[in-house]
């Protein structure tokens, strides 16, 4: 499988990292951007998406090899933990 460079990739581009919601607006304004990930589970119906939603789908439509995944993610345990539920594997090497 041909690596696909994330940063320079135009596959992830469909989604809509963060919208301006009520909630998300009330988040930043009271400092509270910690909650922010929540939300964007919440805000998935409207099509929010953490990173790691996408390098997921990435993974699984074969696009990004789950190393690569791994590599890019800010989250590594959720991701990693997501990789094992979906039937991906790391490499011990490729952490």
């Amino acid at each position: 499988m041909a690596r696909l460079e994330i940063a320079s990739s135009r596959a992830a581009a469909d989604s809509r990292p963060l919208s301006s919601t009520p909630a998300v607006s009330n988040q930043i304004r009271e400092g509270k951007t910690h909650q922010i990930p929540m939300a964007m589970q919440t805000g998935a119906k409207i099509g929010m998406r953490s990173l790691n939603d996408d390098l997921i789908r990435l993974v699984k439509e074969r696009l990004v090899e789950p190393v690569e995944a791994y590599r890019n993610s800010v989250d590594k345990a959720d991701l990693e933990s997501r990789l094992r539920v979906a039937g991906f594997s790391l490499p011990s090497t490729g952490r």
